[in-house]
């Protein structure tokens, strides 16, 4: 985190990706992301900071999606390749800058988070995010609304990473099941566990897998 107070400087020689041994915890090997200045995930105002939360790694399957806040590329990494592949690249973007962080992603649809590089100190508020989803088959980005058809609620399909079988779990707070379940809003599985739940039960984890 160190070369990120580096911001608008030229790269130096760090990679920014490892491979860390699990026996001494010594790099095995250095995945380099390519790019020629410093694009820091945070604004500095005095002495306060303020950070964007974009993901650096994100698992999919038997690989994984590097991002790199300097870079306009998303690059994918597999075990068995020696180099990092570009997977998606943005436009360029200024006033405000736009990060973009990784969310699930399928053989048909890339989810995705653009967030904005503005901060408003005073008010406390700012690296405003907007979902995106890309439709490989259609060739088209959209704003997605994806829905839980058991409540009607949405589902965040950015926020959380999972692994190579997970895409994604979101919490479930057990009140609110209850007030739904009474109100006759749940339908499917999730009706039949919030019958079976009170209000000291733990939260209901909805797990999201890859077909």
């Amino acid at each position: 985190m160190s070369v990120y107070y580096k911001e608008g400087e030229k790269r130096g020689d760090q990679s920014y990706h490892a491979l860390i041994s699990k026996k001494d915890g010594s790099v095995t090997r250095n995945i380099p992301i390519p790019f020629d200045v410093v694009k820091a995930p945070f604004i500095q105002n005095g002495d306060a900071v303020a950070v964007a939360s974009v993901r650096s790694i994100t698992p999919c399957r038997d690989s994984w999606f590097l991002t790199e806040t300097s870079s306009d590329t998303v690059y994918r990494y597999a075990p068995d390749n020696s180099e990092p592949i570009p997977f998606l690249a943005k436009r360029p973007t200024v006033d405000p800058e736009m990060f973009l962080s990784m969310g699930v992603v399928t053989d048909r649809y890339y989810f995705m988070q653009a967030i904005e590089k503005k901060f408003n100190f005073e008010k406390r508020r700012g690296f405003a995010s907007i979902g995106l989803m890309y439709d490989k088959q259609e060739n088209a980005v959209f704003n997605p609304v994806v829905l839980n058809v058991d409540n009607s609620k949405n589902v965040d399909l950015f926020s959380r990473a999972g692994d190579g079988e997970v895409a994604t779990f979101q919490n479930l707070s057990a009140d609110r099941l209850l007030d739904a379940y009474q109100n006759g809003e749940l339908k499917g599985r999730l009706k039949e566990i919030a019958a079976g739940l009170n209000e000291e039960s733990n939260p209901v984890i909805m797990v999201i897998k890859y077909r």
